[in-house]
């Protein structure tokens, strides 16, 4: 019986492999790639100079936090702290 020749494979070119609709898979994929990168080095850079700003800016006080002479009152500051805000007295005579 006899055979088939069999094709030699074939090399790869370049100009054949863009064609069609290979352009197309080829941008989105760089076009992708760089997005991500951008992605990625923007939250470095913005990671970076909130670090910055945090160690440039002092933090100020509220108001209430100074006395008249506009020195800070660490001792007479009073904290009120309120728990069950919503609490209905209906609710209390029933149990």
């Amino acid at each position: 019986m006899l055979q088939r020749r069999r094709k030699p494979p074939k090399k790869f070119n370049l100009k054949q492999f863009i064609q069609g609709n290979n352009v197309l898979a080829i941008a989105l994929t760089f076009g992708t790639l760089v997005a991500v990168l951008f992605l990625c080095v923007g939250g470095i850079i913005g990671w970076l100079y909130k670090e910055h700003q945090q160690r440039l800016i002092i933090p100020e006080m509220h108001p209430e936090m100074y006395d008249l002479k506009g020195n800070l009152i660490p001792d007479e500051i009073i904290a009120f702290r309120f728990e069950n805000v919503n609490f209905d007295s209906e609710t209390e005579e029933e149990l």
